[in-house]
């Protein structure tokens, strides 16, 4: 993709519980950052999604394993800021804090999944997030949006109708307010599934969607096993 001369310098922050990470979560990050030429891209691991409950192991080791699973990866890193405060990890705090260390006219792209901007009107001060950052939205293949759409409250609709981009030109020259959706085939990935298999005694070294580092700390630590 060409990258227009007047692109913004550009960041992007891909949260999550990462509960565990997985070889999906690295690819999608990778793709984003390089299909929008981010100058970084950091994993946030949430402290506790106040929308999906406590994490399955401490925030300490799923820190631990974001870690291991970064290290062959340079452009990508690991933003904790998220896991040393109290009480649940509300998205727009984390990016008010981000704009305080940042040049106010950085490109800032918050990414997460049709799935999570699907609930975007239960987020804590929802409105905000498009004062603060650029969304990207990431969609299994075949996804209609015009369907997805049609499910949102109205006020959110016309929210998505008003700020949405069919390119991503536009989102790189603005700081914020602006979403796009992209398709990501390799989201069929399930951190869920995951625990469910290890809980069921499979060894994490037969799951091919772990990277190895990853696989070795959770057999170390006896992670995910059923009590």
């Amino acid at each position: 993709m060409a990258i227009s001369a007047t692109k913004l310098p550009a960041f992007g922050l891909f949260g999550g519980s990462f509960d565990p990470v997985h070889r999906g979560h690295i690819c999608l990050a990778e793709k984003v950052q390089q299909s929008l030429g981010l100058q970084g891209m950091a994993l946030l691991p949430a402290a506790q999604q106040p929308l999906k409950g406590l994490a399955n192991v401490s925030a300490r080791q799923r820190l631990a394993m974001l870690n291991l699973a970064l290290t062959p990866f340079p452009n990508l890193s690991v933003d904790a800021r998220e896991l040393g405060r109290s009480g649940p990890s509300y998205t727009v705090d984390t990016l008010q804090q981000w704009r305080l260390e940042h040049d106010e006219k950085a490109c800032l792209c918050f990414c997460m999944g049709l799935d999570s901007l699907m609930q975007l009107h239960r987020w804590h001060r929802w409105e905000q997030l498009f004062e603060l950052a650029n969304l990207i939205v990431l969609a299994r293949p075949g996804w209609s949006w015009a369907e997805a759409a049609s499910a949102l409250p109205p006020k959110l609709q016309a929210e998505l109708k008003a700020r949405r981009c069919e390119d991503v030109a536009p989102i790189l020259v603005t700081p914020k307010g602006k979403w796009i959706l992209l398709e990501a085939p390799l989201m069929d990935i399930s951190s869920t599934k995951i625990r469910q298999q290890l809980a069921a005694g499979v060894p994490a070294s037969q799951l091919s969607e772990l990277p190895q580092s990853v696989a070795n700390y959770i057999e170390e630590h006896s992670l995910y096993c059923a009590n």
